[in-house]
């Protein structure tokens, strides 16, 4: 009889004992036999953004391969994002006359060129492509149609505009801090200027004319240069003028004599012609009919860095920087 008691306790051991494991299974699975997520996935993804052009784009992941169509997009990302993240910046972001970060994308894989390759694009693979408002829509509707996740990103006009776009970049890339530090230097970078700025009197602040003597248009009050100007204590000299599409303002050479401004600045880089800033401005300062220009008299014609002037990145404050360094050197 007790060893009949004993049998049956063993029995009941040997079931309670089969049912823990088996309620342990699903457990053990999880914690050693499935696969877990990698890092980069973790946080906010999968993600819903709506892109500049109205697009709701949805992100699965923390994106590994990044590539950009745009040089403002290229220095953007390249601040905020690893190197290793990006496979490929336009053929622009190697120019040093127009790019920033020249000296630092030797080690990038890929270089894209203006006119957008959609097969070579898909060959890239990346995990999401930026691209700008001067890409084309066709294009990007057959990189769509692919099966690419795609980003738009506008051309920024303003101080503003530009954090954010970092701060959307960011967002998307994952990279969130980084861009608050990014925007945050752009800030401190900008105290002394506006220290010194605003010390100069409404009456004092000298009016520019930014030219290009290619398209004979000068840069109108939505454009990014004219936010420069104003960061920077100066007038634009067509800040009242009827603009194009792209903020230019076309000019004839008796509306610049007209104008009279205190300063002209003059490209400092001609698409596919290397040696057009130098011909333009000693074809612009020698011009008997411009030689009554202020401007001229005072040798006040400039060429600032067209990579700073330019700028639709962070890189806008070194354009801000250069305009006061010129216009009020004694401040």
């Amino acid at each position: 009889m007790a060893k009949k008691k004993k049998a049956d306790k063993i029995k009941i051991y040997i079931i309670v004992f089969t049912v823990l494991a088996a309620s342990l299974v699903p457990i053990s699975i999880g914690l050693f036999g499935q696969k877990m997520e990698p890092a980069e996935e973790e946080g906010p993804f999968p993600l819903s953004v709506t892109d500049d052009f109205g697009n709701e784009v949805k992100i699965r992941k923390k994106p590994g391969l990044i590539a950009s169509c745009g040089l403002f997009i290229d220095e953007i990302l390249f601040s905020i994002v690893d190197e290793k993240r990006i496979t490929a910046l336009t053929v622009y972001s190697k120019d040093p006359v127009i790019s920033n970060i020249a000296d630092k994308v030797s080690g990038i894989p890929f270089f894209i060129s203006n006119t957008l390759n959609s097969e070579y694009l898909i060959s890239l693979a990346p995990d999401i492509l930026f691209y700008a408002n001067w890409n084309s829509t066709d294009t990007i509707k057959l990189l769509k149609d692919a099966g690419l996740t795609v980003f738009g990103i506008r051309f920024p006009s303003t101080l503003e505009e530009i954090k954010q776009k970092i701060m959307l970049l960011a967002r998307v890339v994952d990279e969130r801090e980084k861009g608050r530090d990014l925007v945050n230097w752009m800030e401190t970078s900008l105290k002394d200027v506006r220290k010194k700025v605003g010390k100069i009197a409404e009456g004092r602040r000298l009016t520019v004319l930014d030219y290009d003597g290619v398209y004979s248009t000068a840069s109108g009050r939505s454009s990014i240069f004219n936010d420069m100007l104003k960061t920077a204590g100066l007038s634009n000299a067509v800040g009242r003028f009827r603009e194009d599409q792209w903020g230019m303002v076309p000019l004839s050479r008796e509306t610049i004599i007209e104008l009279d401004p205190d300063i002209i600045l003059l490209p400092d880089w001609v698409f596919n012609d290397p040696e057009g800033p130098d011909r333009m401005y000693i074809d612009f300062v020698t011009d008997p009919a411009f030689s009554v220009l202020k401007a001229v008299k005072t040798n006040r014609v400039y060429r600032l860095p067209e990579r700073h002037s330019a700028s639709g990145s962070q890189y806008f404050v070194l354009g801000v920087r250069d305009l006061v360094q010129i216009a009020y050197p004694d401040e």
